[in-house]
């Protein structure tokens, strides 16, 4: 439970942005930014776009922490948080510039 509240490890970080993504998604289908003016989901891609900075400053202040030589498995933790961090990054840029009426 404390390295999940931590976010140390790729699957804890996927449950933060999961989180985030279902928040988004929430925000967006209860009131939608349109003609009329903004909307939840403009808040939402702010708290998103924090959060993703902040996990992702989080992962590279833990990987300059780590003792080198790397093992395998410490390896493939850092590789997944990286990964998990651009695709997490990715979805909020392409959600954002995506209009709102095709979501």
């Amino acid at each position: 439970m404390n390295n999940i509240l931590k976010a140390d490890t790729p699957s804890s970080l996927l449950i933060y942005y999961i989180i985030g993504l279902v928040l988004l998604v929430g925000a967006h289908h209860l009131s939608p930014t349109n003609l009329a003016g903004p909307g939840l989901d403009l808040p939402a891609f702010f708290i998103y776009f924090i959060l993703a900075l902040y996990l992702f400053l989080r992962t590279l202040l833990r990987v300059s922490k780590l003792k080198r030589p790397l093992t395998r498995q410490m390896a493939v933790n850092v590789f997944l948080s990286y990964i998990i961090n651009f695709i997490g990054a990715a979805v909020v840029i392409i959600l954002f510039f995506t209009p709102s009426n095709s979501w």
